[in-house]
């Protein structure tokens, strides 16, 4: 950690303890004021594989509340079928339908402007993507299978070189770490030849 990174820390650390402690009175009018509610998942309710102290009670308080409990992220690496396979594995209480993440909203969003499905799109990152594409019927290629090739483009990219559609994931275009130039070089050809361009989950470098 650098010395600026460290004077950072310092500082929200000093600003949460000043900051005051809610009451049980501010707590029941918090509770009351929201019929819905929304959850970040890394950091929020796990940390990697390890659930959060409390994560589970306050979900299920909420429930037996008749409140709505939504679930968001906006990483694209994996789809709601395999996040709603975690949520499972940790005993955390949802549903397909509350769990919002990245990968889902691109092809929701594709599929709302009824996508060309005869088409392919092209994916720079994770299985995650694919998933929910193939879900509203769209085919893909590229994806984990690309991302540690170099300089050499995708036998589907030869035979087709205009595909509709590239769609990046920012955990594999913007820090992934990987040696692989296959990705960034079908990125140059796609945008040159025109074809349209929807990033995933947009992340700041």
């Amino acid at each position: 950690m650098t010395a600026a990174q460290a004077a950072v820390t310092d500082n929200a650390l000093l600003a949460v303890a000043k900051a005051p402690r809610c009451g049980t009175q501010d707590m029941l009018k918090l509770l009351q004021k929201y019929d819905c509610w929304v959850f970040d998942l890394d950091g929020t309710l796990w940390r990697g594989d390890a659930l959060i102290q409390g994560a589970i009670d306050a979900l299920l308080l909420l429930k037996s509340l008749g409140k709505n409990v939504l679930y968001m992220t906006n990483n694209s690496m994996k789809s709601r079928q395999s996040y709603l396979g975690k949520f499972q594995r940790l005993g955390v209480p949802a549903q397909l339908d509350e769990i919002y993440c990245s990968s889902y909203s691109a092809a929701a969003y594709l599929d709302s402007i009824n996508f060309n499905s005869s088409k392919k799109a092209y994916v720079v990152g994770e299985h995650g993507i694919m998933d929910e594409l193939a879900a509203v019927g769209i085919s893909s290629f590229g994806g984990p299978d690309d991302n540690d090739k170099r300089c050499s483009f995708s036998q589907e990219i030869q035979q087709d070189p205009q595909p509709p559609m590239w769609m990046p994931g920012a955990t594999s275009l913007l820090i992934r770490s990987g040696p692989g130039q296959e990705p960034l070089l079908v990125l140059s050809r796609l945008l040159w030849n025109g074809s349209p361009l929807l990033q995933a989950s947009p992340q700041r470098s």
